[in-house]
């Protein structure tokens, strides 16, 4: 939990000793001569201060400059605030937006400087009483809200903001699941006519793998995501796909084999070809806004996440070629065949449709 650095000087040794706390790193400095059990001594003294303020059993933060209430004590601002600032470039920004809304909302209800350890259940139920009532929100609309604080709360314990998570388990709304919006096939062949370059193979990307957005592209420029060449697995014809600390390998198509390898050579030609590089350069925010303008154009556009219905397309085709929804669940690898039986819903009404349209 705590290291000693040793700095050499002219005329001897110096001695550091630093530690991280709530993500905060400390040091303690020792000049010159100064003997080295005593460093040792306070390194296992810093350490045993630490491991009580992590465990709950001290109030004080083991800093160096001077006492600092521990952070149990927090309010709901400062927690949102705090965590802001830590998650800042660890998760994406849309993701950190949606949380601090959800505790501004929150906030709105309990108020800014109600301390976080004092929650419990009945202030969620207040706050959902409240969100109806007054805010007329939806039910779905206040299930993310809790879901939203809930990973906020968790995020405060990971960090060690708080000990424990005051309000751990509570009751979501029961609401009826939204089948997934989906394109026809028509509507598909009308979009490979409206993108050329990187976003012509990013859409062919999207359509014959089923890839979340994260998958193929980067959120912001650097920040180390996105489908490389490295992941094309040329000799078993296959993409290695990431998401989350998680990975996935699907077959590679023929046509994407095929224009995967021409953009490969063009780029080898150019003398552009890295394979650490990214095959796509876009960020997600990007190819999003190119996918809207297209769908608009075709006369298609929704409101909902544009990409991810390609992925929802490409699922509902593949069930409804197969009827293998464990093929499915592996395609796009979801964790719990659960998630993948939404698509049954799709299919069903296409095929209830598809009887009713008979002429007799």
């Amino acid at each position: 939990m705590a290291t000693i650095s040793t700095l050499k000087r002219k005329n001897g040794n110096a001695y550091r000793v630093q530690y991280m706390v709530n993500e905060r790193r400390y040091s303690k400095y020792f000049p010159v001569n100064s003997d080295i059990e005593k460093v040792k001594a306070f390194k296992k003294r810093i350490e045993a201060q630490i491991a009580e303020y992590r465990s709950g059993l001290s109030d004080k933060v083991p800093i160096l400059d001077g006492p600092e209430i521990r952070r149990d004590k927090i309010t709901l601002r400062e927690l949102t605030n705090e965590l802001s600032r830590l998650r800042r470039n660890d998760v994406e920004e849309a993701t950190l937006k949606r949380n601090i809304c959800a505790m501004k909302n929150f906030m709105g209800c309990i108020g800014p400087d109600a301390l976080v350890m004092s929650l419990h259940k009945a202030k969620i139920e207040q706050f959902k009483t409240w969100r109806i009532e007054t805010c007329s929100a939806t039910k779905s609309g206040i299930n993310e809200d809790l879901k939203n604080i809930r990973t906020m709360l968790n995020e405060a314990v990971r960090r060690g903001l708080i000990h424990k998570n005051p309000v751990e388990s509570f009751e979501l709304f029961r609401t009826d699941k939204k089948v997934p919006q989906i394109l026809s096939s028509s509507e598909i062949l009308k979009l490979k006519n409206m993108f050329e370059g990187q976003m012509w193979l990013a859409f062919r990307l999207f359509i014959y793998t089923g890839a979340r957005r994260g998958e193929i592209c980067q959120y912001r420029l650097g920040d180390g995501k996105g489908l490389r060449w490295k992941d094309i697995l040329w000799m078993r014809k296959s993409i290695r796909l990431k998401s989350k600390n998680k990975e996935r390998v699907i077959p590679m198509v023929e046509p994407l084999h095929k224009e995967l390898a021409d953009e490969m050579q063009a780029r080898i030609e150019n003398q552009t070809f890295d394979n650490e590089d990214l095959i796509i350069h876009y960020t997600s925010s990007t190819v999003t806004q190119k996918i809207k303008k297209a769908l608009k154009e075709v006369g298609s556009y929704t409101y909902r996440n544009v990409v991810h219905m390609l992925r929802h397309t490409t699922a509902t085709t593949i069930l409804e070629e197969t009827g293998d929804l464990r093929l499915v669940q592996e395609i796009l690898g979801h964790s719990q065949i659960t998630t993948t039986q939404i698509y049954t819903h799709i299919v069903d009404k296409r095929k209830r449709a598809a009887l009713e349209a008979l002429p007799y």
